[in-house]
């Protein structure tokens, strides 16, 4: 079932701020965006991930809570810099998609080794034309900023040409340094959920019935969670004018069946 059109797309921009910390053998991370706000958090013993846990803080379906026991999969994974070794660890189908990328982000960033923090901002302007530009801010520095037509970058090099779908993870990773390539993937990530900008969610009702759009890609659109997955009506936010306010506030988590529950 086609999703209604929000009239006032085109105004604004779509941001998202991904923040990780690492101290001694945890890791942290969590992410906001117009939709979704998550935490995630690891144990680890300097080689592999001995725990997992992560907090729904804001999410678009009743059953997206219920991920968060999914995090547990991670357990037994190498610390590793790549984003992709770690993702193959679990089949992400089953996991939240936005609470396993900021939980895979927090495993990468411990295996440093070093305590730290690392802050990611990301900001797509609402597509006109279909054409936008795309930045992504690393602690505060500029360091990706593509121009994209649809879904391919026209600039700058070597970026180029590239189509964000169909192998752009693989050819990041064989052709990318580790930093620059998990830059460019969390960029990514964000260009396709920035399209989310278009739709009026508040218009929905059932994930069942977006189905066919969607496909099996998470947790809530798996069976037999989507069978029963409603939409969290007021979930959505608009950051376009207030960047600040990502990561500000400290809303309680959502138990893993209190949506659904209520």
């Amino acid at each position: 079932m086609p999703v209604r059109r929000r009239a006032d797309y085109g105004s604004g921009a779509y941001r998202r701020r991904i923040l990780l910390i690492a101290e001694g053998g945890e890791a942290s991370g969590e992410l906001e965006d117009d939709f979704h706000h998550f935490r995630a958090r690891i144990v680890h013993d300097g080689e592999r991930v001995v725990g997992a846990c992560g907090e729904a803080l804001r999410v678009p379906w009743t059953t997206c809570p219920g991920a968060v026991t999914q995090l547990l999969r991670l357990e037994g994974a190498p610390l590793s810099r790549s984003t992709r070794t770690l993702a193959a660890h679990t089949d992400a189908r089953a996991q939240c998609t936005h609470l396993f990328d900021v939980a895979v982000l927090a495993v990468a960033f411990a295996s440093g080794g070093q305590a730290g923090r690392r802050q990611y901002d990301v900001e797509v302007p609402d597509r006109k034309a279909g054409v936008t530009t795309a930045t992504l801010h690393r602690d505060g520095e500029l360091w990706l900023r593509w121009e994209l037509r649809r879904f391919e970058i026209t600039a700058p090099a070597p970026f180029a040409g590239r189509r964000l779908i169909g192998g752009f993870g693989r050819w990041a990773h064989e052709q990318l340094e580790p930093e620059l390539c998990e830059a460019a993937q969390v960029l990514q990530r964000a260009i396709y959920i920035a399209t989310g900008r278009r739709s009026d969610f508040e218009s929905m009702e059932r994930a069942e019935e977006h189905l066919e759009t969607m496909g099996a890609a998470c947790h809530s659109f798996s069976s037999p969670q989507v069978e029963r997955a409603l939409r969290v009506k007021g979930s959505v936010r608009d950051f376009s004018a207030r960047p600040g306010a990502l990561l500000s506030a400290r809303p309680r988590a959502i138990g893993p069946d209190e949506l659904e529950a209520g």
